[in-house]
């Protein structure tokens, strides 16, 4: 009875020291590019948690593809694992955790969030862009970092601002923030790790942390913005003992000395690893290793390309990778962050893409294509400057001058086929919204018009300004955004798009206010080359925008089958047919001395609505005066839509032949012409013989218009007196006179 009694109590001790793990499907019903969430109870304590053990999942899709995914610590007896399904359907998985295992299932029910579009991926049909899952194109419209639980760097520029504050009040405020920029259409922030969660163990984690940076994902998530993550900096946590008052700390003094690959392998492996485990399932995130990984003399290639395998084989997605700055561009990482410099005066701002030569200028696109685009890599901008927050009193310009420069630098980035800005905001957290989010709000903005704006590539060279700069990105034939920059006040100048054959609308808009700057028009292009747009007046920099009507989905409502014009006698007469109508208002017809304009509305002629039938037009304008003109056809739709022709030219009127009569005739001793002119011009006459010999060619004699006399004296060329007979003149003048009008005549002359 004893022994039994033994057995029984060894028995329950071995279960209670070794009860086996459960787990359980907190969401077994998931949305679409929202995450499930399996959750385990260890029903134990086990030691070193962090590191021992690891939960893990081999998950099916219901098209049979195999996922590998990893869960993590999560404090207590409690792992978590959070795995994003891309596909509607029934799910299943298999589980295991040290050495027990389970299965089960989940479903994936429609998309609820539709702000939501699955990970982040780069274009499979423009390497230099990203995209989502469902093939929704991406463009970062960024805002500030956010930082936290940081106790380095307690310099007195440091030491007030929010992201020092306890999180119990920082975070509200950084609710706020997104709340408020995802209003204004802004997607996207950049969150801090910088190895700040790792505990100085380097075998555990601070949860805390990681409660604060999940309510800031979740918060992200929901709102639909992307969030660039951040594993290393520069300026991340130090070691214990580092001096925290230097600004700009060795490499060497860096907790997990990221910038060396050979030391602390296994720390910084478990450290990417966990963040991996954590927080890839999450749908709107890119990853960044590095922010500054070339500082101090250091450059972190190598350890970059160490770093990158790890999250080859943790990350079961495939998340794009970026690191910056300039120099990570030749890492073997996804996408190139560049920091973008403000430390030249704005009398030397450089928006033409071009490289920038002096380097003791950095100016905004120093080295672009050397260290960017021509790795063919997506280009995202990060930490724009100078401060947004505060006047710089003066160094480089006044902080209104810097809005102007994040403005310009946010349409330079799209017309330069950049990815967009991550983050540009230094002003505190609790002192935006300002002026240059509204910006970046209407630059967001304008990106929602547009048909495919990742299918736009530079084409600097296809654009031309009268003054200042213009830089212009296109899918050639289709879509057309143009930047224009003077950065001068009440500009009024002419932008030259080279265009292939098509109609195009277009329209200009004001990049300050988020308002178009004039109607939309269309212009019609029969076939390749330079077109000419006026722009209207504008402050600093205004954008063109044009788009080929099909393209855009409209198909041109009137078909204009033929368009003529000429003078009679009531004045000048404009013919016009078109092959079919729709929803036609009517006709204006504008008139201008210039090719270049003003046009002026000069007459309505009424539309025939919606019809599939031939209509003719004709339209004569009797005021016309006697120079040339130039006739626009504006077509107007019954929703006030226009659509322009290309100007139609009308001729001068052509001068008037001479009116000549000779006297007297017969002439004795000499022979007068007299002759009328419409306009002064140069006159030469000349004397044939009945052998059409000259006889007699005088100089030519400039004549104003009006009553002319020429005199012949009776002399041939050798100043002898011809003899008595018929004699032929012919009058010429240096303009060419109009068609079918001669000036000749014949006369008998006696010495």
């Amino acid at each position: 009875m004893r022994k039994l009694l033994l057995s029984i109590c060894i028995l329950f001790t071995y279960n209670q020291a070794f009860s086996a793990a459960s787990l359980q499907v907190t969401n077994p019903s998931v949305p679409l590019y929202q995450f499930v969430i399996l959750t385990l109870d260890a029903g134990r304590d086990v030691p070193n948690p962090f590191i021992s053990i690891t939960l893990s999942a081999d998950i099916s899709s219901p098209d049979g593809r195999l996922f590998h995914a990893e869960g993590f610590y999560n404090g207590g007896r409690s792992w978590l694992l959070r795995f994003m399904p891309d596909r509607t359907g029934s799910w299943s998985y298999s589980w295991q955790f040290g050495g027990e295992t389970g299965s089960g299932s989940f479903t994936c029910v429609s998309k609820q969030n539709s702000k939501l579009h699955g990970h982040i991926r780069i274009d499979p049909n423009n390497s230099h862009k990203l995209r989502f899952e469902d093939g929704t194109p991406l463009h970062w419209i960024g805002g500030k970092y956010i930082d936290f639980d940081d106790p380095f760097y307690k310099t007195p520029e440091h030491a007030s601002v929010p992201e020092r504050m306890p999180k119990s009040q920082y975070l509200p405020l950084v609710h706020a923030y997104l709340q408020n920029i995802a209003a204004m259409g802004l997607n996207g922030v950049v969150l801090k790790l910088r190895v700040l969660p790792l505990n100085y163990d380097l075998q555990s984690m601070d949860l805390d942390f990681f409660a604060s940076a999940d309510q800031i994902m979740q918060w992200c998530m929901e709102l639909g913005i992307n969030v660039q993550l951040n594993f290393f900096d520069t300026w991340g946590k130090r070691k214990q003992g580092a001096d925290i008052s230097i600004s700009n700390p060795p490499p060497s003094d860096l907790l997990l000395e990221p910038h060396d690959a050979s030391t602390f392998v296994t720390e910084t492996r478990f450290f990417i690893r966990y963040a991996i485990a954590r927080y890839a399932a999450y749908p709107n995130l890119l990853w960044e290793l590095w922010n500054e990984a070339e500082r101090m003399g250091a450059s972190a290639q190598t350890a970059s390309t160490l770093y990158a395998t790890y999250f080859e084989e943790y990350d079961p997605y495939g998340i794009p990778i970026s690191a910056s700055e300039i120099h990570t561009a030749a890492y073997p990482l996804q996408v190139t962050s560049f920091h973008a410099g403000f430390k030249c005066a704005p009398s030397e701002w450089n928006w033409t893409h071009a490289r920038t030569d002096d380097p003791t200028l950095y100016k905004k696109w120093v080295n672009y294509g050397q260290y960017g685009y021509d790795y063919g890599r997506p280009i995202l901008w990060n930490e724009l400057y100078p401060y947004d927050g505060v006047d710089d009193g003066g160094q480089y310009a006044t902080n209104t001058a810097a809005h102007d420069w994040f403005r310009a630098t946010f349409w330079g980035n799209l017309t330069a086929g950049c990815i967009g800005t991550s983050e540009f905001c230094w002003a505190p957290i609790d002192q935006v919204p300002n002026r240059v989010t509204e910006f970046h709000s209407h630059f967001a903005a304008f990106l929602s018009y547009l048909k495919d704006f990742n299918a736009l590539d530079p084409a600097d060279s296809e654009v031309e300004a009268t003054i200042g700069t213009a830089t212009m990105c296109r899918k050639r034939g289709k879509e057309y955004v143009i930047y224009h920059f003077t950065q001068g006040r009440g500009s009024q100048t002419t932008l030259n798009v080279k265009l292939p054959p098509g109609y195009y609308y277009y329209q200009f808009y004001d990049p300050k206010n988020g308002e178009t700057a004039s109607p939309r028009s269309m212009v019609n292009r029969s076939s390749e080359g330079w077109q000419s747009f006026a722009t209207p007046l504008f402050n600093q920099d205004i954008v063109l925008y044009l788009i080929e009507s099909s393209y855009y989905g409209v198909v041109t409502p009137v078909e204009l089958a033929h368009l003529s014009g000429a003078r009679d006698a009531a004045g000048v007469r404009l013919e016009w047919s078109t092959a079919s109508e729709t929803n036609n208002y009517g006709f204006e017809v504008a008139r201008a001395g210039s090719g270049d304009g003003p046009f002026i509305t000069a007459a309505f002629i009424p539309g025939h609505g919606t019809t599939a039938a031939a209509q003719d037009y004709n339209w004569v304008d009797t005021e016309a005066g006697e120079g040339t003109l130039w006739y626009q056809l504006i077509q107007i739709d019954a929703d006030g839509l226009r659509h322009a022709w290309p100007a139609l030219r009308i001729a001068a009127v052509a001068p008037a032949a001479p009116v000549i009569s000779t006297y007297p005739n017969p002439g004795r001793g000499m022979v007068r012409l007299r002759f009328h002119l419409d306009q002064p011009d140069r006159v030469r006459l000349t004397i044939y013989n009945t052998l059409q010999q000259v006889v007699h060619q005088g100089p030519w004699h400039p004549h104003a218009a009006g009553a002319q006399e020429l005199v012949w004296n009776g002399r041939n060329h050798a100043g002898q007196l011809v003899a008595t007979g018929l004699y032929f003149y012919r009058l010429e003048t240096e303009h060419p006179l109009q068609e079918g009008v001669k000036m000749v005549g014949r006369f008998v002359y006696t010495p």
